[in-house]
């Protein structure tokens, strides 16, 4: 089987898709494929991973809660 390369602009909305439905399998293959072979998206897929977890807890009942002094450190990391 011939692994077809994705674009980055597929592979990021599909990382981004990912956090809120399960992709089919031919779509998650080609997507770690890509995240293998390219080294920016796989930054972008970590960092945006970071983030959504970090907004996903905000958004949760602990919302009143202050930011996790290891989930700013992320924040701090993600800008870099």
């Amino acid at each position: 089987m011939k692994m077809s390369h994705i674009p980055c602009e597929e592979a990021v909305l599909n990382v981004e898709k990912s956090f809120w439905q399960r992709l089919n399998f031919i779509d998650r293959i080609k997507t770690r494929w890509h995240m293998f072979l390219c080294g920016n998206c796989s930054a972008y897929e970590k960092d945006s991973e970071i983030l959504h977890r970090i907004l996903c807890s905000m958004k949760s009942e602990k919302s009143h809660e202050h930011i996790q002094p290891e989930e700013l450190q992320d924040i701090k990391k993600a800008l870099e």
